[in-house]
């Protein structure tokens, strides 16, 4: 917002019992921080044939989601899916990453 400094003068003169700030009806709070976005959503485990099993889950204000996915080796995201999961072998289990 621009204010020109006569009228800040004049609006000073005017209320000499507020401050500057109060006419100019400038807000000092800080903005709130930005969500954090989690390490990790879940874990992911593969199973000695491959599968990639998820167990996912996720949390927002009156609100909370599971989901237990399976992709077996042959599923067309299996791919996908492994390569967010980088170095995931037969049973491993690791943190899942936010998906971008």
């Amino acid at each position: 917002m621009i204010v020109s400094m006569a009228l800040v003068a004049a609006l000073a003169l005017a209320f000499p019992q507020q401050s500057t700030k109060e006419m100019m009806m400038i807000d000092d709070t800080p903005p709130p921080a930005p969500a954090q976005e989690p390490a990790s959503i879940g874990e992911a485990t593969m199973e000695a044939d491959g599968t990639i099993v998820l167990r996912l889950r996720a949390a927002a204000p009156n609100a909370l989601g599971e989901a237990f996915l399976r992709y077996p080796p042959d599923d067309p995201k299996y791919k996908s899916i492994l390569d967010h999961l980088p170095g995931l072998k037969p049973g491993d289990r690791v943190p899942v990453p936010p998906f971008k």
